[in-house]
């Protein structure tokens, strides 16, 4: 079964095949062919692909010779046990009481023998099976077996390219999303909060997924007026914004920063392990700054007040606003 949908379709439901269980996506002619050879090869009127995924129903990649309208019966034959995981072979479906209520097998269609191989993924999960269907009770040779088999490791490789391209594409999706929020921010100074919760909450979802680490930064410039000048309006903005700039340059592309009010701000802290957070982190808590616009050249000392929540030390069913609670209770007052 498929973690994710592989396949996106372009396609709105009137133009998806008359079906709601046949292909989601346009018809591809390498699982075409596939289904067209092994109709050849084991000398069968029907044969088709399916596919199964983990939060959707079963649907057809490719199906050849099935009434359009029963197409869903066809997936029952799939979707039952295969002999070791390694090929279904059915001499008389009529005589098997798990088929018997199948229009397919009951009904003008009259399917009797079956040969069904599963299909896999790299990781070992079953992504659907090809299957060949036959209107006359027969024993499929062993030729037909292997043949058949033979065409379903063409369909999963076809299938891992289609993963394969699926996330390739997600990884450029992310990469320029990444360079995008990272140039805006640096322009900015930090995310507006909304944003930054809802990418707290996605990157949290990706650590767990991929094994990663993550911290979240909560930062109080305590000495922000002294330093801003709170006597002159248009320096002091300038200054915090400079301050958030350099405090987002210390953070990886797929951190963030958001500022909150005139003397906080919060920083998403990700990293492929805790040493690698932790490095980051004493950066990003570095209270030298350096500030060099037109009108304002400044080597100032921060003086911080800090809030620290770490993925690692909270639940496992810790959500976004339990890590953004925990970094918030962990700052020290302002009066401290």
């Amino acid at each position: 079964m498929l973690s994710t949908p592989v396949f996106q379709s372009k396609l709105q439901p009137s133009q998806v095949l008359s079906d709601n269980y046949l292909s989601p996506v346009p018809r591809d002619e390498r699982y075409e062919r596939i289904t067209r050879t092994a109709m050849r090869l084991l000398e069968i009127p029907m044969a088709f692909i399916a596919m199964e995924q983990e939060e959707a129903k079963p649907w057809l990649r490719s199906a050849h010779g099935l009434p359009a309208h029963q197409t869903r019966h066809a997936l029952q034959f799939c979707a039952a046990p295969v002999d070791g995981g390694q090929a279904r072979l059915e001499t008389d479906a009529s005589l098997n009481p798990v088929f018997w209520d199948n229009p397919l097998v009951t009904g003008p269609t009259h399917v009797r023998s079956l040969l069904s191989v599963p299909l896999y993924l790299d990781n070992g999960e079953r992504a659907g099976a090809l299957c060949a269907m036959d209107t006359t009770p027969h024993a499929f040779r062993q030729s037909h077996v292997q043949g058949l088999q033979d065409l379903a490791r063409l369909a999963e490789a076809e299938l891992r390219l289609d993963v394969l391209a699926d996330s390739h594409k997600r990884a450029l999706i992310r990469l320029g999303q990444m360079e995008r929020r990272a140039l805006y921010e640096r322009v900015a100074g930090g995310l507006p909060v909304r944003r930054f919760r809802e990418l707290l909450s996605g990157e949290l979802a990706l650590a767990r997924q991929q094994n990663t680490s993550l911290a979240l930064c909560y930062l109080r410039v305590r000495n922000m007026d002294e330093l801003a000048g709170v006597q002159d309006r248009s320096r002091a903005a300038t200054v915090r914004q400079l301050i958030a700039q350099v405090l987002r340059q210390r953070l990886p592309d797929d951190g963030a920063l958001t500022a909150l009010g005139n003397t906080d701000f919060c920083a998403l802290v990700p990293g492929a392990t805790a040493a690698a957070v932790d490095e980051l982190l004493a950066s990003l808590r570095n209270p030298r700054v350096a500030l060099d616009a037109p009108g304002i050249r400044l080597d100032l000392e921060l003086q911080l007040g800090l809030g620290l929540a770490r993925l690692d030390e909270m639940p496992a069913t810790a959500s976004a606003i339990d890590i953004w609670a925990t970094t918030l209770a962990r700052l020290e007052p302002l009066d401290a």
